[in-house]
């Protein structure tokens, strides 16, 4: 990937787990502990990923996504949330809010890898020849939006991502 793999956890095991695994695959992994660092970070340097903890400090997840879908520099870079199995988010509305996939805490290395290589190689087989694919802006969702936001409709995505009560494997 040209472009690094930002982490945005507030745990450093987590970051550096993260990191450990993904460099030896030729990642270039930043690590970020709240979501406005990242996100001013990534306004700056356009990541292909971003791997952010669905509990994410000083900012929703939510949110987070939206500011980012607003910048439209960042228009092709995947999310994906880290999810402890006690929460329960809307993975349907958080698909429409950019996140391609989901990985349960704690995952393992070849859920990890699967993930990344599967994300880079549909990045790669639908990369645009020309100019900037532009996101829609707002995001659209099924309706149940725990954070009220009213402008939000259905939307399709790829077929990247992963129900949490399944094991992650790589799209057909």
């Amino acid at each position: 990937m040209a472009s690094p793999i930002f982490v945005v956890d507030s745990s450093p095991a987590v970051r550096r787990l993260v990191e450990q695994i993904s460099t030896p695959e030729g990642f270039e992994v930043q690590g970020f502990q709240d979501g406005p660092t990242a996100l001013e970070a990534a306004r700056r340097s356009a990541p292909s990923l971003i791997i952010a903890d669905y509990q994410l400090d000083n900012m929703t997840f939510s949110g987070f996504c939206k500011e980012i879908g607003k910048v439209d520099t960042l228009a092709e870079t995947a999310l994906i949330s880290l999810v402890n199995p006690a929460e329960h988010p809307d993975e349907n509305h958080l698909r429409t809010l950019g996140v391609k996939a989901f990985l349960k805490k704690p995952f393992h290395t070849e859920e990890l890898l699967t993930v990344l290589r599967s994300l880079q190689q549909h990045q790669t087989s639908t990369a645009p020849s020309t100019g900037l694919k532009r996101r829609v802006w707002p995001p659209t969702s099924t309706g149940a939006d725990s954070e009220n936001d009213e402008t939000d409709q259905v939307s399709v995505l790829t077929g990247l991502e992963e129900p949490m009560n399944q094991p992650v494997s790589a799209p057909a």
